[in-house]
């Protein structure tokens, strides 16, 4: 897993651009924000421990 923190200048933006075909053509994910990462690093717990649920967006509770 990789996470990449864009704090919004060109040249990190560029950069960005360049990372994330890379990623998707060697399979390894990519994430760019915090909230991104968090929920990606949560599932891979939580598929490791065998409690994986899936739920629609409307049926979420926080």
């Amino acid at each position: 897993m990789r996470t990449m923190w864009n704090a919004g200048e060109k040249r990190a933006a560029n950069g960005s651009a360049a990372v994330r075909p890379a990623a998707l053509l060697r399979k390894v994910p990519s994430y760019t924000t915090l909230s991104g990462a968090v929920a990606a690093a949560q599932g891979i717990e939580a598929r490791r421990e065998g409690d994986l649920t899936v739920r629609t967006l409307c049926n979420r509770a926080d």
